[in-house]
Formats: C-alpha cells, sequence, structure tokens
C-alpha cells in the first residue's frame, strides 16, 4: 500500500488525537478519584509488563525470512547509532545546574517514549511489519535505559552485572527471543 505525505500525516493525527483523548480520559478519573495513585501504579505496570510485551510477541508472529532478520539487525544498530548520538549530544549540549536537574534533562533528551507513543502510530502507519522493525528499537532503548539511564541517576552507584541481567530478563526484552 503506498501512501501520501497527506495520508500519513492524517495518521498520525488520528493517533494523536487518540492517545490525547486516552490521556485526558485519564487525567479526568484521576482527578475525579476514579483512578489513584496506586491504580495509575497498577495501570502502568500492566502496560508495562503485559501489553507491550505482548504487543511485541505478535509482532514476530510470521514466517521466518532472512530478509527480515537482516533488517531487524539493521534497526536494532540504527537505534544505538541514534542513541549514542543523542548521548553525545546530550553530554556535550547540557550543563550541570546541579546533579538531580542535570541526569533527569539528560535522560529527557536522550530517551524518548518509543513504545507507547510508537507503538500505536508504527502500527497504524506500518502495520505489523513496522512493530517488527520497532522491537529493535525498543530493545535498544530498554537495555540502554536499564544501564545508562540508571547510571545516569546514580552516577554508576547501582550499576552491577546483576542489574544488566535483571534488565536483559525484562519482559518487554524476553518478548523478542520468545516471539
Amino acid at each position: 500500500m503506498v501512501f501520501s505525505l497527506e495520508s500519513y500525516v492524517s495518521v498520525i493525527a488520528d493517533q494523536v488525537l487518540v492517545m490525547l483523548l486516552l490521556m485526558a480520559a485519564g487525567f479526568f478519573s484521576y482527578k475525579v478519584k476514579i483512578i489513584s495513585n496506586e491504580g495509575s501504579k497498577q495501570i502502568t505496570n500492566i502496560l508495562i509488563l503485559l501489553v507491550s510485551p505482548v504487543v511485541i510477541f505478535v509482532s514476530y508472529q510470521r514466517d521466518f525470512d532472512p530478509e527480515m532478520l537482516k533488517g531487524l539487525a539493521q534497526a536494532f544498530g540504527i537505534a544505538l547509532l541514534g542513541f549514542a548520538i543523542a548521548m553525545a549530544g546530550a553530554y556535550l549540549l547540557l550543563r550541570a545546574k546541579g546533579k538531580a536537574a542535570l541526569a533527569v534533562e539528560r535522560f529527557s533528551v536522550i530517551y524518548s517514549n518509543c513504545g507507547f507513543i510508537g507503538i500505536p502510530l508504527v502500527q497504524a502507519l506500518f502495520g505489523n511489519e513496522g512493530v517488527f522493525y520497532l522491537t529493535a528499537v525498543m530493545t535498544a532503548f530498554n537495555i540502554l535505559v536499564w544501564t545508562h539511564g540508571l547510571f545516569l541517576f546514580t552516577g554508576g552507584e547501582k550499576f552491577s552485572i546483576k542489574g544488566l541481567l535483571k534488565a536483559l530478563c525484562s519482559p518487554s526484552i524476553l518478548a523478542v527471543p520468545i516471539g
């Protein structure tokens, strides 16, 4: 299927509108006490521990194709390169305003919300094949957030091989080889 620029913009606008409406519903639910802080944490856990891994798993349910595997590896490499460039930019351009504030700013510059926002957009634009390639970005993201991101906030005090192994055993990363 061939998309024009207008159709891409339309699909993106529709998906952003849906996400905005979902955020507004969540905000309203919280304000009128339908959802509590604890409920919000539980919903987040459902998304991180169940929904995201299932979407990743489903995107891998296809016949094996060596070209797609090659494309997946390329997407992973490009994602790592993109994160490396973002890291370099964050370290070069952001200066100390206090240790905690600097960590938050650098983290925000380097790491996007590639899963919760990326999956619906990519699904709408490119279908399951697009989500298949997005999983490479999400895998790089998850590994780096739980290693480099943790390093940013703790100054390396909590970084360990055990922590790296824990990151590699997160449901979203395990969904890749299982899928």
